[in-house]
């Protein structure tokens, strides 16, 4: 979900389409305006708590992460700062993401890699220097998002709470679910 007008009753989604035959995906390629669908009751995994204390976000993820990279961002108060670090093919893939709070931006092109095995997102956080704290979102396939979690938490150091990590996918499966959420 990008956006829900309560007053209207309007719901915005955004999808990625991955072209495969997962059911999400597969549903949204057909979908025409007026469809109908079930909303399901939140996981006890599912969403990312933005706090007012926290200042400072990171967000990482491909291409698949883009709309909840962009819900994420347009909740995020103003007195907070935003780092996105977003992989996509190439420039055409880009898109307008903003927010209250001071964004930083930075668009990872594959130029031709597969996004399975682009190693864009761990480089980005390998190399940056981390904020003190903050709170750090990443969604990607699975395999890259085990190897930032692993970077994050084992080598850099950084705080199990502070971090909400899911694979949105995974090479060769249709209908991944990512069970190691954090």
């Amino acid at each position: 979900m990008r956006r829900f007008a309560p007053e209207t009753g309007a719901l915005e989604i955004d999808f990625a389409l991955h072209g495969d035959d997962g059911p999400i995906s597969a549903w949204a390629e057909r979908a025409q305006v007026g469809d109908g669908f079930e909303i399901s009751d939140v996981h006890p995994r599912s969403g990312f708590s933005i706090q007012a204390a926290t200042s400072h976000y990171l967000l990482f993820g491909d291409e698949t992460g883009l709309p909840a990279i962009g819900a994420i961002l347009e909740a995020l108060p103003a007195h907070a700062r935003a780092q996105v670090f977003a992989e996509v093919t190439d420039a055409g893939e880009e898109q307008p993401l903003t927010s209250r709070a001071a964004l930083s931006l930075t668009w990872l092109h594959r130029a031709g890699d597969k996004p399975e095995s682009s190693m864009l997102l761990e480089a980005a956080a390998r190399s940056m220097d981390l904020p003190e704290r903050a709170a750090i979102w990443i969604a990607a396939e699975s395999g890259q998002v085990a190897a930032l979690r692993q970077l994050l938490l084992k080598e850099r150091g950084l705080d199990r709470a502070d971090l909400y990590a899911s694979g949105y996918w995974k090479r060769g499966e249709a209908d991944h679910r990512d069970e190691k959420a954090e």
